[in-house]
């Protein structure tokens, strides 16, 4: 297997990152990940923050996508159905994201399209502009 070194040049830093988490037991899971950066001299401190912000917009999302659309509760597993359901989502909330002249969050902009067909309209054009 070849490792094709010209294009790793811009790798500068490894970094590996180890957290434990404590569940309701006394239980410990320790969880390692890896990262592969291109930014050079970086620090311990500078570097888990940068993991932090990373991991903080990914839960974030994933929160976000569970409260509007109850993404945990879906029980569809069939061939592409459940990534294609996630690609349909991410739309959705950015169309609900884009939208300007509807009030709410984005769980009651997604109520109100359902309801009101001048909203849905708002929606789905607002990404248009």
């Amino acid at each position: 297997m070849r490792s094709h070194p010209e294009k790793w040049t811009a790798v500068k830093t490894l970094i590996r990152v180890t957290t434990e988490r404590r569940g309701a037991s006394t239980q410990v899971e320790a969880h390692t990940r890896r990262y592969i950066s291109s930014l050079d001299r970086l620090d311990a401190a500078k570097a888990l923050a940068i993991t932090r912000k990373y991991w903080g917009v990914e839960n974030k999302l994933h929160w976000l996508l569970d409260v509007a659309f109850r993404e945990d509760e879906s029980r569809v597993y069939a061939a592409n159905a459940a990534e294609n359901l996630v690609v349909i989502r991410h739309m959705a909330l950015n169309f609900l994201r884009s939208v300007k002249n509807v009030d709410g969050g984005i769980r009651s902009r997604r109520n109100a399209a359902g309801w009101d067909d001048s909203v849905r309209e708002r929606v789905l054009c607002a990404s248009l502009k």
